[in-house]
């Protein structure tokens, strides 16, 4: 009978247990989130402008990291692959495969990641709101390339960057009823004629602009230059590809 009162017992113990573990590891980030994607963001850095970061979390656990640090000379763009580890208790993640895996520790939340120190806790004070990476929503399908405000964000095989293109968006929207294009140089208004011979074929004439001047235009001169240049496009998701041939002259994004 102390037998059977002892096991009873035992196996109470290990029912309560388990159930709190699978009670624990079901409302934990790893069970409970969508956590895999991309996510993007501009971390502090010490001795640069902000470390531009790309952070891509897999369902079979490896990453890929891509930062770019600004404001530096040389070699400013650093890419990883590997596999992310998570902790004991399903919350935040480490990149084995970086370097220094301690200090690449990040907090899965709702749609974001939290960068966490090397001791694997949470940044406090004025700049915590600064160490957060958020999540790239998944790309929309786009049928049609009229109506739609086109932002800038490549040209000849260089990202856009803000402090480089002037006070306003580059941007094209091209309308169907008039074949003509509105937009922005980064300073001027443009506009124009735009004509599709056939499918993905596109062209753009009578290109004109205003007269402002402003402190940067060289990327300006350079977005009305490959204006003239295209001759066909590609649609990926919500991204619009301008090409002369084959080659890649501009790429925008949905707005």
């Amino acid at each position: 009978m102390r037998f059977f009162y002892l096991l009873v017992v035992f196996l109470f113990v290990l029912g309560c247990s388990t159930s709190q573990k699978v009670t624990k590891d079901a409302h934990s980030a790893k069970n409970s989130l969508d956590w895999p994607g991309v996510y993007k963001g501009t971390l502090p850095c010490a001795d640069c402008g902000g470390i531009q970061t790309t952070l891509s979390l897999n369902p079979d656990q490896s990453f890929e990291l891509t930062e770019t640090y600004q404001d530096v000379e040389g070699d400013s763009i650093f890419k990883r692959k590997g596999f992310f580890k998570w902790n004991d208790n399903g919350k935040s993640i480490v990149l084995e495969g970086s370097p220094d895996p301690a200090a690449n520790q990040y907090m899965i939340a709702e749609e974001k990641l939290l960068k966490l120190d090397r001791n694997g806790k949470r940044i406090e004070g004025d700049l915590a709101d600064m160490f957060i990476l958020a999540k790239k929503k998944e790309a929309v399908e786009i049928e049609n390339i009229e109506g739609i405000q086109w932002v800038l964000i490549t040209m000849n095989g260089q990202n856009i960057e803000e402090e480089n293109a002037g006070p306003k968006d580059i941007y094209l929207m091209l309308r169907r009823s008039e074949n003509r294009f509105y937009g922005s140089g980064g300073c001027n208004s443009i506009n124009g004629m735009y004509a599709q011979a056939k499918t993905n074929h596109i062209s753009f004439t009578n290109i004109a602009s205003t007269k402002m001047a402003c402190t940067k235009m060289e990327l300006e001169y350079q977005f009305l230059k490959m204006l003239k240049e295209v001759n066909n496009y590609q649609l990926k998701g919500d991204t619009l590809v301008l090409k002369k041939n084959k080659e890649t002259k501009s790429e925008f994004i949905a707005k």
